[in-house]
């Protein structure tokens, strides 16, 4: 009877070390899972990241990279349905990927053609739905990821329990061995050699996949770095082109007279408040948001030494609280700003009369509040901001990629027209 037990438990131990080889193998398949999701995430933002290339520079080369990356994402997605052809989970998130990615990938080439196009009309050029896909995209792979996660947690516990069995049966397999000799000690020392080897490949095996984690994230580091550098020198580079086109259009103003050249200096300083964002972007360690007080007090300046003489003195005062925004909100928001700005200079006071123009960006904590605002003045009878209407038309574009709009106070004295950000 103690022998026909001890064979009993030895054969409960043998099918638990079973399970628990079988455990570690699901493990390994699940990192593997992981890092396909990883990799197909890194190809994504490389996708995503030669598209707005493009889009800054105009470079052909980063159309190439469109195509290179198009293809090695297209087969990171089939390893991934390979590696999941078991979960029919996985098997509904890939199909659900496979579709945002098809939306993304003709996001791109719709925003490359505008861009080849060159389209200019305002609301159809900061309309990028290419953003929303990739966003879309991670929050898939996130829930991909989850489903992995989950699965090891299970497979984990499993794994847990039957080691816990094993050692529940090696107790029970060590009283027994009291009662039926030193014959069924061997035994129990055999499988407790098996046990020791099995746990001693699980840390190995352990061992090994924090190595690749550590390699694999010294690889992303490497990689953000690549691109953080990559952005800053294209945002040297646009700086540094629309530096000449601003020279460019100062020449001809100095060709010219009258009409012309006032609207050819508003074009220059309308120019002069793009360079500054990306000034910003290349000389500071971020290079996907801006500072906004410091923006707005280096194109406050500009504007001053522009618009103010010693025959008409315009004084421009600036506060602002500390806060940054993504480079096409500032983009819009520094247009906004000089737009408002050269209409108060020009209109709100007589041309030998000082006066002041007043900007504040305030931070409610529920969303920012742009306001700028002169002593002139004020609106026309009709309402109406003076001048050409194009400036007016360049504020209510801006405004509109903001998701907002600007409003003018008729309570106001002067002049004053404010306009409200969105919380993020």
């Amino acid at each position: 009877m103690g022998f026909l037990t001890l064979v009993a438990v030895g054969a409960l131990a043998a099918s638990v070390l079973a399970k628990n080889f079988n455990f570690t193998g699901l493990v390994a398949h699940t990192y593997q899972v992981e890092s396909a999701i990883s990799d197909f995430r890194i190809l994504d933002e490389r996708i995503e990241t030669a598209r707005r290339g493009y889009l800054l520079s105009r470079d052909e080369r980063f159309v190439a990279g469109v195509q290179t990356v198009r293809g090695q994402i297209e087969a990171a997605v089939g390893r991934i349905q390979g590696l999941t052809v078991d979960n029919p989970v996985q098997q509904a998130n890939v199909a659900a990927l496979h579709k945002l990615l098809n939306q993304q990938i003709q996001a791109i080439d719709v925003s490359i053609a505008f861009a080849r196009g060159g389209a200019n009309d305002s609301s159809a050029f900061y309309e990028d739905t290419a953003v929303a896909s990739t966003r879309a995209i991670r929050a898939e792979t996130d829930r991909m990821l989850a489903e992995e996660r989950q699965k090891l947690a299970v497979r984990d516990r499993a794994r847990r329990a039957s080691i816990d069995r094993l050692v529940e049966i090696a107790t029970a397999a060590g009283f027994l061995l009291l009662a039926v000799g030193a014959g069924s000690v061997l035994v129990i020392l055999r499988y407790t050699r098996d046990l020791t080897a099995s746990r001693a490949e699980l840390s190995a095996l352990n061992r090994d996949l924090e190595a690749q984690v550590a390699t694999r994230t010294a690889d992303l580091s490497t990689t953000n770095a690549r691109l953080e550098t990559l952005l800053r020198e294209v945002n040297h580079r646009v700086a540094n082109s629309l530096q000449l086109v601003s020279a460019f259009v100062q020449m001809q103003a100095s060709a010219t007279d009258g009409d012309a050249r006032a609207a050819l200096k508003d074009t220059q300083r309308r120019i002069e408040a793009i360079i500054q964002v990306h000034r910003r972007l290349y000389s500071s360690g971020d290079v996907e948001s801006v500072d906004m007080r410091e923006y707005l007090a280096a194109l406050v300046r500009e504007l001053q030494d522009t618009l103010s003489s010693a025959a008409s003195p315009r004084g421009l005062s600036l506060v602002a609280d500390p806060v940054r925004l993504a480079t096409d909100q500032a983009v819009s928001v520094g247009v906004i700003v000089n737009e408002l700005v050269t209409n108060a200079c020009k209109y709100a006071y007589g041309r030998d009369e000082a006066g002041e123009v007043r900007i504040h960006l305030v931070d409610a904590g529920e969303g920012l509040t742009l306001t700028v605002e002169d002593d002139g003045g004020g609106l026309s009878s009709g309402g109406a901001v003076r001048g050409t209407g194009l400036g007016g038309r360049l504020i209510k574009a801006m405004a509109a990629s903001l998701n907002s709009e600007v409003l003018y106070d008729p309570a106001h004295s002067g002049v004053r027209a404010s306009l409200r950000l969105p919380a993020a």
